[in-house]
């Protein structure tokens, strides 16, 4: 707690409490002299809104992972709510962002799962078995690997280049 005081991170007693692993009744009750000290200094500092649009711009420009919002401002200790209000045009931007990287992540890994279905298929037509859903769900240890649409379109497809009936299986 000491370090949180003296260092130029601004935390809440919250986020001091959680790093620890307890709560922040306990902080009080065990150092209720440094807890007062913690919560008079992140709610006496206002906040550097040029600093946080730098923050943000900086994160914008980066080529790492985009977290959320949400994720953003717990790291940073303020409120959601502080940054929507003073840079909605960010948080939208960085929202936009983060939707998008989850969606080609989402791809990929529909892409991939396409992949390992149909090589599957293909495996298990060779070993002459049919390769049923649940065959192929077994054979990738996930018995819900079809579930998707996409993972089905491609078992479908599979079958269909094997030259198995697939009209009963097309909703």
């Amino acid at each position: 707690m000491e370090d949180a005081l003296v260092s130029d991170k601004r935390m809440s007693l919250k986020a001091i409490a959680q790093q620890l692993g307890c709560t922040t009744a306990v902080l009080y009750k065990r150092f209720p002299d440094l807890s007062q000290a913690v919560v008079t200094r992140y709610r006496g500092e206002r906040i550097d809104k040029e600093q946080i649009r730098q923050q943000l711009q900086d994160m914008l420009r980066s080529s790492e992972k985009m977290p959320s919002i949400r994720e953003i401002a717990r790291q940073r200790g303020y409120r959601l709510a502080i940054l929507e209000r003073n840079f909605p045009d960010l948080c939208k931007e960085i929202a936009l962002r983060r939707r998008i990287e989850l969606r080609k992540q989402h791809e990929e890994r529909m892409t991939r799962i396409s992949l390992e279905i149909h090589q599957t298929v293909m495996i298990l037509h060779q070993q002459g078995m049919y390769p049923s859903s649940i065959q192929v769900g077994k054979q990738l240890n996930n018995s819900h690997i079809l579930r998707p649409k996409k993972a089905r379109e491609a078992w479908i497809l599979a079958l269909d280049e094997l030259g198995y009936p697939t009209d009963h299986l097309k909703k």
